[in-house]
């Protein structure tokens, strides 16, 4: 029986946890995930844990932040003034903000972390980074890629 190969169209199921057991992610029957193994747009550790994987096979796996989103970054977590912000803001919101990065200026999303009468703190990393994340994978289908 054929197993996953490097630049397979693979279809899998899966469902993405964080270490509380939250779903943060997933790809059910209705709506599978189909990639190529090897696309650089899925995450490298994730396209290395199917290779090798059987139609029909499961498998857990955790990947640890620098496999994921990588490692929290202090810097990447800001206080501003609250004059920034014209109407009312709430911890949790999402909102875009600007970061200077790379001597350029960046429109990026920013959780708003806390609140107060006079700063807003809000942090530009992503909301999963800094944490290993548990993934359960069934692959479905494998189509051999162009070099089989």
């Amino acid at each position: 029986m054929r197993t996953v190969q490097l630049n397979d169209t693979v279809t899998v199921l899966f469902e993405g946890r964080t270490p509380e057991g939250e779903i943060f992610d997933q790809a059910s029957a209705d709506r599978p995930l189909v990639f190529s193994v090897g696309d650089e747009r899925i995450m490298p550790a994730f396209n290395a844990a199917v290779l090798g994987m059987r139609e029909g096979e499961s498998k857990t796996f955790t990947l640890a932040p620098d496999e994921a989103f990588g490692p929290h970054l202090s810097e990447l977590v800001q206080t501003v003034p609250r004059s920034r912000f014209p109407g009312e803001v709430a911890v949790g919101a999402v909102v875009a903000m600007h970061l200077e990065r790379d001597g350029a200026r960046h429109k990026m999303p920013a959780q708003v972390i806390a609140v107060d009468e006079e700063t807003v703190t809000v942090d530009f990393n992503h909301p999963l980074a800094g944490r290993p994340l548990t993934y359960r994978v069934t692959v479905q289908r494998i189509a051999p890629g162009a070099a089989d």
